[in-house]
């Protein structure tokens, strides 16, 4: 699998050791300790949000405010960095999701921003239309092989990277390391294949 920089030469913005080990391993454990509740999906309406493990099975943890706060400083920093990226305005960012996906949680193909040429406003939940990028750091390694503090599977899968009629078929996956940063427009189709060995962590918010 590609790691990030094959991503940033098709026009994505990443950071390497964004996060250091220190500050994964410490994220982790409060990530671990932390008090969680499913992960939700939005409907097409706009008016409500509920748990559907069949397109996204996730723990969306409580890490406590002190511990977000922390992480979204640090991504308000490069904010001026990723606008000037994308070539667009960003004012602020969503709070910020703690996500530990076990073994067989997955996220399937979606976008976290539709288009109007794409989707009609009534198709569009009230929360997308103000995204503009979207942020992911990962906390932990993958591995082949079940170890400590790694998972399996789990790739963040991209599509329609490449101008082509069959771009939003095609998914690469990102090899991504412990402390990368990942932004990526919004109305771009993505997904989280499912974890097949120990636990992966990554937190996610949304740039508008």
């Amino acid at each position: 699998m590609p790691k990030a920089e094959f991503f940033q030469r098709l026009g994505l913005y990443a950071i390497d050791g964004f996060l250091d080990p220190e500050a994964c391993r410490d994220l982790r454990e409060a990530v671990q300790s932390g008090s969680w509740r499913a992960g939700t999906v939005g409907n097409v309406e706009g008016t409500d949000f509920s748990v559907d493990a069949s397109v996204r099975s996730v723990r969306w943890v409580n890490v406590g405010e002190t511990i977000a706060s922390t992480v979204r400083e640090r991504l308000l920093n490069v904010k001026p960095a990723v606008a000037n990226h994308y070539h667009t305005a960003l004012s602020a960012c969503e709070p910020l999701q703690f996500l530990a996906y076990g073994a067989g949680d997955h996220y399937k193909p979606h976008r976290d921003h539709y288009d109007e040429s794409v989707q009609s406003a009534d198709e569009k939940t009230a929360t997308s239309k103000a995204r503009r990028v979207s942020a992911v750091i990962f906390l932990n390694n993958r591995s082949e092989n079940t170890a400590p503090n790694h998972y399996g599977g789990g790739a963040l899968t991209f599509y329609g990277l490449f101008d082509n009629p069959t771009g939003d078929t095609i998914g690469i996956p990102l090899e991504a390391d412990e402390g990368l940063l990942i932004t990526f427009p919004s109305g771009m189709l993505h997904a989280v294949a499912p974890v097949t060995h120990g636990e992966r962590y990554t937190i996610a918010t949304w740039f508008f």
